[in-house]
């Protein structure tokens, strides 16, 4: 029973049930559909219920991150009842921001050996369909974000705007950079990039801004394909301005070219495995 050993509603909460269902199109059955729907949008309407009648809670007053999937964009040939229920949660996730309450909905793409895409390995076959096999560590912590930052719909891993920020990476010529004033000062044309949009000044949060997890994956590769930086998803959450982010970088002696972050990695294991041996 939701609520059990609360003394009152949750500020927070995280809906992340789902069954997939992988049946052709010209197989679907109203059962399948039933089966694959009912732990998305109806669990979703349950919840809330639920907090109304133990607690008089109005669903405004509690934050919603609602875990979808990019089936509900793309749809997909062999699992349409999966892609119909996420659908279905993306419209209920839409309503109830209508009514004012905040919700972020995430429609995600494959998490490398977890969850639904358990076994899918082919990265090369996920970018020729626009996906990207997501690393778990850094998914948990886009996920964490998105508890504390501005509600917002997003789908993580997929885009035809982040398959050519990527080609645009790739032909672009790498900026070049001596000072901390120019590392910032290049971080702020990447930021731009990303968020077109946005008047962005140098102690501006991310966040703040309006900037959402998927944005957040492209100024990561933005870094790294400009700068030659390697700066993983935690760091940029936990500096998430260009000045704290230059301080932490580049004052600090913290900026490692992608060769030199995989043996730093490596390094931290084998230190790690012979402390166990201890």
């Amino acid at each position: 029973m939701l609520g059990a050993g609360l003394t009152r509603a949750p500020r927070l909460v995280y809906h992340l049930s789902g069954v997939l269902e992988s049946q052709a199109l010209a197989q679907l059955t109203g059962v399948s559909l039933e089966r694959a729907d009912a732990p998305k949008a109806p669990a979703l309407a349950t919840l809330i219920d639920a907090l109304q009648r133990n607690w008089n809670h109005e669903p405004q007053r509690t934050k919603w991150v609602l875990f979808g999937s990019v089936a509900a964009l793309r749809g997909t040939a062999f699992a349409g009842a999966y892609a119909a229920a996420n659908g279905a949660l993306l419209g209920a996730a839409l309503a109830l921001s209508a009514r004012g309450v905040p919700v972020s909905w995430m429609g995600w793409s494959a998490w490398k050996g977890l969850g639904m895409s358990r076994g899918v390995e082919d990265e090369a076959e996920l970018a020729r369909e626009g996906l990207q096999l997501l690393d778990v560590e850094q998914a948990v912590e886009i996920t964490v974000q998105a508890g504390r930052t501005r509600p917002n719909m997003c789908a993580v891993g997929v885009g035809a705007q982040q398959n050519a920020q990527e080609a645009a990476i790739r032909n672009a010529t790498s900026l070049t950079v001596k000072t901390a004033d120019e590392f910032a000062a290049s971080l702020l044309k990447l930021l731009e990039r990303v968020m077109p949009q946005a008047e962005i000044g140098l102690g501006d949060n991310f966040f703040d801004l309006g900037g959402t997890s998927v944005e957040l994956i492209q100024f990561q590769r933005l870094i790294l394909g400009q700068l030659e930086v390697e700066v993983d998803i935690t760091t940029l959450l936990q500096y998430p301005s260009v000045n704290r982010l230059t301080a932490h970088l580049f004052d600090r002696g913290n900026m490692d070219s992608p060769r030199e972050h995989r043996e730093n990695r490596r390094r931290v294991i084998r230190r790690n495995r012979e402390v166990e041996r201890t």
